[in-house]
């Protein structure tokens, strides 16, 4: 669950390097398709994994994902996406992605700072996928200007203030191309001015599906038609 902005997508590729070399403790094919990911990324913009950092504070979290399945998995199949190709990444932590996978990317990339950005670059928690500019909301609503709580009033609709809303078109080929999107967006329990809940159709390789969930706390972004989650 991380906006794929440049730097962050490029976050989860450099993050699988670093778990791919290490790999050797879990199977051969890890360890090979670390050296794949290893080439992919030489001389790429991506951030570099602080080893130091990682062994101090997410040693445990990694050791548990190469030692698990799915997480393997996960880390294998972005090993295919050369590096930086945000569909094919989201792809693989969708279909991959389970709590053995979020906590170690939470280690990594929230609780502790064991990336070190390219030059010239940094992390925000904040960053966007694009320029505000290039998707400006509208001002006005049944000709009147469009306030913040109007905004979120029109995400409420539906029965008892569940706003419903079914996915049927989006700017991001990697986030939005996504079958059967359901997407919620109710009263939260704390402070929050709402909550945001989603329902995702992944297709597996195989053929098979999985169905992913996401959950987030809105808050106020300061204009109108734009929050952050």
């Amino acid at each position: 669950r991380v906006c794929f902005s440049s730097a962050r997508s490029n976050f989860c590729a450099a993050m699988r390097v670093w778990l791919a070399t290490q790999a050797v403790m879990a199977s051969p094919e890890a360890l090979e398709a670390g050296v794949r990911l290893a080439k992919a990324l030489r001389g790429s913009d991506a951030p570099s994994p602080n080893p130091l950092c990682i062994a101090k504070n997410c040693l445990s979290n990694a050791t548990k994902c190469l030692v698990d399945k799915d997480c393997r998995k996960g880390m294998m199949c972005t090993a295919g996406c050369g590096g930086v190709n945000q569909t094919c990444i989201f792809q693989c932590t969708s279909e991959y992605e389970n709590e053995v996978y979020d906590d170690m990317l939470r280690c990594f990339f929230t609780d502790h700072d064991c990336m070190k950005m390219p030059a010239g670059e940094y992390y925000d928690n904040l960053a966007m996928c694009r320029g505000t500019d290039v998707a400006p909301p509208t001002t006005t609503y049944r000709n009147e200007s469009l306030t913040e709580d109007i905004a979120l009033d029109l995400l409420r609709r539906g029965v008892n203030g569940s706003g419903y809303w079914l996915v049927a078109k989006g700017l991001s080929h990697a986030y939005d191309c996504f079958d059967c999107q359901n997407l919620w967006w109710t009263p939260a329990e704390d402070k929050s001015p709402l909550r945001y809940d989603a329902i995702y159709k992944i297709h597996k390789p195989d053929g098979g599906i999985r169905w992913n969930s996401a959950t987030y706390d809105v808050k106020h972004y300061g204009e109108a038609g734009r929050v952050i989650f």
